[in-house]
């Protein structure tokens, strides 16, 4: 089952549901019938997506949500519950521990958004008996979107996502699976705004509307760091209202993940709301983007990116080439991140040594990279 084919059921299954009582029979009959020989069978037939990634979120959780909706036949309303409980822990499993989303957050826009209406239509539909925001990794990819973030709501672009904050209508809908995880941003989105798959989520269902009616209007406030360990992504920010708007982020991990591109040691740097030094972000799509010749654009391969590039060498792609960090020493003063890049490059490169230290100076608004090659 494809991307495109998955949502448009999705968005058709709401307008039925929603619209039963004033369409024609033979048309509710016969775009369900549709639907069951286009989609709902061809998955049961092993249509499932086994992916780590937004894929996995939309396919499956499209489907199902389409499914629980309009099917009559309890047994097949199980079947595809019981897929949902197989399927969903792959997605979060393309999650950092951490919570880090490798895709960045244009595709965790796209991904978490399907996965959080998904977990809302499984959970109503079971009396929360089957609920996929207890499952592992679900709360901290929703916390992400809250801390990936050099300024509030001001992300770096990373990956192929251009997207530079995270959408309110999730952040809305995520308070319906954890409370706690609010601020005014997800509080004043309005209850009649969005796509229909929000809408009819807010404004159509008991549990959201009584949580809209006692806001919290919680400020968003980021704190002074914020460390993804397993991504080994760094954030450093100013302390206090009062303070330079300067900050800055910068990346170890490796060249394996999910719209990938070679990027180990990338670094970003802030003022007042600019980056002025970013990442390029992604391409337009072409026939190339994600064939063979994928690196062959200074685009997505390290040439395009604020990386070393010693003796013309660029780095590789894949899951074995990438960083490793050398030493941390977090203060309230000032932050020092150490990274050994030579895993990233070809190994056969004679790179003795080859590190990137950035010292983020919050006390004097400061930012120094040191890089050493051998």
């Amino acid at each position: 089952v494809d991307l495109g084919q998955a949502e448009r059921c999705a968005i058709l299954a709401h307008a039925l549901d929603l619209l039963k009582p004033v369409l024609p029979k033979s048309t509710y009959e016969k775009a369900i019938a549709q639907m069951r020989t286009r989609v709902f069978l061809p998955y049961l037939a092993g249509g499932e997506n086994w992916s780590g990634n937004n894929w996995n979120a939309v396919c499956n959780g499209c489907t199902t949500r389409a499914v629980l909706a309009l099917e009559p036949d309890k047994k097949i309303r199980a079947r595809f519950l019981e897929a949902s409980e197989r399927t969903a822990p792959y997605y979060l499993n393309g999650f950092a521990p951490d919570g880090y989303c490798g895709e960045g957050l244009d595709y965790w826009n796209y991904g978490y958004s399907r996965f959080i209406t998904w977990g809302l239509d499984v959970r109503r539909a079971t009396g929360g008996a089957v609920d996929l925001f207890k499952l592992p990794r679900a709360r901290e990819a929703m916390a992400y979107a809250y801390t990936f973030a050099l300024e509030p709501f001001k992300a770096p672009r990373v990956s192929d996502g251009s997207a530079s904050v995270p959408s309110t209508g999730i952040l809305a809908l995520g308070r319906l699976a954890w409370p706690d995880l609010t601020c005014e941003r997800a509080e004043t989105f309005a209850l009649l705004t969005g796509g229909l798959d929000n809408l009819a989520n807010r404004a159509l269902d008991t549990e959201s509307v009584n949580l809209y009616l006692k806001p919290n209007r919680r400020p968003y406030v980021l704190p002074p760091r914020t460390w993804f360990p397993d991504a080994q992504f760094y954030f450093g920010r100013p302390a206090g209202a009062e303070a330079v708007p300067f900050s800055a982020c910068v990346k170890g991990g490796h060249n394996g993940v999910p719209h990938n591109h070679n990027d180990a040691g990338q670094y970003i740097i802030a003022l007042g709301g600019t980056q002025v030094v970013q990442d390029p972000s992604g391409k337009k799509y072409d026939l190339d983007t994600f064939g063979p010749k994928r690196y062959h654009s200074p685009m997505l391969n390290s040439y395009g990116h604020a990386v070393p590039y010693p003796a013309g060498l660029l780095q590789n792609p894949g899951r074995e080439f990438g960083a490793q960090i050398l030493s941390t020493d977090f203060t309230d003063a000032r932050d020092v991140f150490e990274l050994d890049l030579r895993g990233a490059y070809p190994a056969d490169a004679n790179l003795k040594t080859l590190t990137r230290r950035l010292t983020y100076d919050r006390a004097n608004a400061s930012v120094e990279l040191v890089d050493r090659v051998a």
